[in-house]
């Protein structure tokens, strides 16, 4: 190293172990920043690639609004489901769809409620939540009070559908 001018500058292979560290490190901060910018770019430029809508000329044919049309008023349809599924005095072949137990498997102090997986099952205490939850969910969701409905907390007993 002798002969060298002061302001030359070490190359990684002649400078001390203790001098390469700080510009591997600054090597590497840099690296990292230049593949974060990459892959934001790529991100942003395979959204806008994938934005990009093709017209097909048979689909541009159709009306945008079909004719006859009459939307389907959903919120009648989940206050009728509401009511049907969730009367435990109606009869009637296959009825009611709904039970309650005075305490439940996970939360027995407490009671819970089923409702069958689908109408006409040969298992007559078979209840899943994903049947369960969206009824109670749906039924809130169009202003029903499930907290307070005949009597009953629906909300509390979906409880049992969450293992302690």
């Amino acid at each position: 190293m002798a002969g060298r001018e002061p302001s030359e500058r070490a190359t990684p292979k002649d400078a001390p172990r203790s001098a390469q560290r700080p510009r591997r490190r600054t090597l590497m901060k840099s690296l990292r920043r230049s593949g974060t910018r990459l892959a934001i770019g790529l991100l942003i430029w395979a959204q806008h690639a994938a934005a990009q809508q093709i017209d097909i000329p048979r689909v541009e044919m159709m009306p945008n609004r079909p004719s006859p049309f009459q939307m389907r008023n959903w919120k009648q349809v989940a206050l009728g489901y509401d009511s049907l599924v969730f009367d435990l005095t109606r009869t009637g072949q296959y009825l009611p769809l709904i039970w309650t137990y005075s305490s439940g498997v996970n939360y027995p102090e407490h009671g819970s409620f089923g409702l069958h997986s689908y109408v006409g099952t040969k298992a007559p205490r078979s209840a899943e939540a994903i049947n369960v939850l969206p009824a109670v969910i749906g039924a809130s969701l169009v202003g029903v009070d499930k907290r307070d409905q005949g009597g009953y907390d629906w909300v509390l007993m979906c409880e049992e559908f969450f293992n302690r």
